[in-house]
């Protein structure tokens, strides 16, 4: 009698383990699926990152540029005040040009 208990509990331990085992093996599916997914998830999010960093990228070189043309504008435009300033003659130098004769004189 004892050897046929002994039997029986090794009969529902091998049971037992074997529905075990196939809980397990359906959890390591489970499992393989969802790193499947997370690898896909991820390298979708590393394509999103890159294309954002090169959009940033761009920006901040179209800024430089922008601002390097401005830069550019504001010194051509100083040397163009310092051009305009040369030429044109102060009031004194004005005053030599037009003579008192020239100008009509007013009848009262």
């Amino acid at each position: 009698m004892a050897l046929r208990q002994q039997e029986e509990s090794i009969n529902e331990e091998t049971a037992a383990m074997a529905r075990q085992s196939e809980e397990l093996t359906q959890q390591l599916s489970v499992l393989r699926a969802e790193k499947i997914r997370l690898e896909e998830k991820q390298k979708e999010l590393e394509q999103e990152w890159d294309a954002g960093r090169t959009r940033v990228t761009q920006a901040e070189d179209h800024l430089r540029m922008a601002r390097q043309t401005l830069q550019e504008m504001r010194d051509a435009r100083g040397k163009f005040e310092i051009e305009k300033a040369r030429m044109i003659p102060t009031a004194p130098t004005c005053a030599k040009l037009v003579s008192p004769k020239s100008t009509p004189s007013r009848k009262t």
